[in-house]
């Protein structure tokens, strides 16, 4: 870590927004700021797989679940701190296991990096799996909002309902890897009034309103044509203007094959921009999906990463990876899902 390059940014800085760096109150801030950074960023570093190969040998080969383990983290496009807890859960391959310390100081390397929620939950994924080589991993980051325009309705345990109408009942979550459909009551509700832009997708099969940072569920269509492969959550206002995608409107039923009666196309000439000032709606469900419809169009939407930049008040965020038997079995990820959520 280059400490005098970061106490000379941060002189720049203060200078550039029109402070004296040598008035008193601020002589020492730019060494305060890289003894900071020192500290928040030393996960860049360190392999957090080099903590997670101290194992030992146990013979438990039953699920191994650890909640609620806290971090703290730098958002990667602000410089902003975010923070949360993480639940990690894993089936041991031959009985071989993990100090739970060791879950923990994992979670924390990964942290301590400029980040991006959805990236740590992979790279925690991925490092247990490397590491570890279990039969399978799960991970859950705690929590996201889904944002949609108030026209918009949600698929309850009663029916249709618009946002503003939804009450104390089940909402339909849906798995982003099976797009299979579940009744779970919603984590948190919350709402906030929005003035800015909206992406508009519309066509003959699709019709959402969203917040640009509200992640759809995607694939693009030249790889689709290629074979189907994993559902991808991209915010509306990353996706490549130019290209096409597939997006689910339809839930599937289990063990259903089919693919082309639940399947839109998203072409460049579906998107459009549109000013909103009104209320934005949010639900939180475990999965991170939901089952919306709007103007009389389904969709399976994903999530507005609302912990990117200034968190808004109340909100929160969820994000989740699945690894080996996790992604494979829809029974492990249920049980996994309710073990984390027990006491919640």
């Amino acid at each position: 870590m280059d400490l005098d390059t970061i106490k000379s940014a941060v002189t720049s800085i203060l200078i550039a927004i029109g402070e004296d760096p040598e008035r008193e109150g601020l002589r020492g801030t730019p060494r305060r700021i890289a003894e900071m950074y020192a500290e928040i960023f030393a996960g860049l570093t360190q392999d957090p797989r080099d903590v997670l190969r101290v194992g030992f040998e146990e013979g438990h080969e039953e699920m191994v679940i650890v909640k609620d383990i806290p971090f703290y983290s730098v958002c990667e496009h602000h410089l902003v701190p975010f923070f949360g807890k993480a639940h990690v859960g894993y089936i041991p391959n031959d009985g071989r296991v993990v100090g739970i310390s060791k879950l923990a100081r994992a979670t924390e390397i990964l942290a301590r990096r400029p980040q991006l929620q959805e990236r740590l939950t992979t790279q925690l994924a991925e490092a247990i799996m490397s590491a570890m080589e279990p039969e399978g991993v799960g991970v859950v980051v705690e929590a996201e909002h889904l944002c949609y325009d108030s026209q918009t309705e949600i698929l309850t345990e009663n029916g249709w309902r618009p946002f503003p109408e939804l009450r104390l009942e089940k909402v339909a979550q849906v798995d982003p890897v099976t797009l299979e459909s579940s009744f779970v009551r919603p984590q948190q509700w919350v709402h906030y009034d929005y003035s800015g832009p909206m992406h508009h997708f519309c066509s003959d099969e699709i019709d959402l309103l969203v917040t640009p940072d509200h992640r759809m569920l995607v694939q693009r269509a030249e790889e689709f044509r290629r074979g189907p492969g994993a559902w991808r959550f991209v915010a509306a206002k990353d996706l490549d203007p130019s290209a096409s995608y597939v997006i689910p409107c339809r839930c599937s039923r289990s063990g259903e094959m089919r693919w082309h009666d639940r399947l839109a196309l998203l072409a460049p000439e579906h998107r459009m921009i549109e000013h909103y000032e009104g209320t934005v709606y949010c639900v939180t469900v475990p999965t991170g999906a939901l089952y919306v419809r709007r103007n009389g169009q389904t969709a399976v939407c994903g999530n507005c990463m609302t912990m990117r930049g200034v968190k808004k008040p109340g909100s929160q965020t969820v994000t989740s990876a699945m690894r080996g038997t996790f992604r494979r079995s829809a029974a492990t990820r249920a049980e996994f899902m309710a073990l984390i959520r027990n006491g919640h």
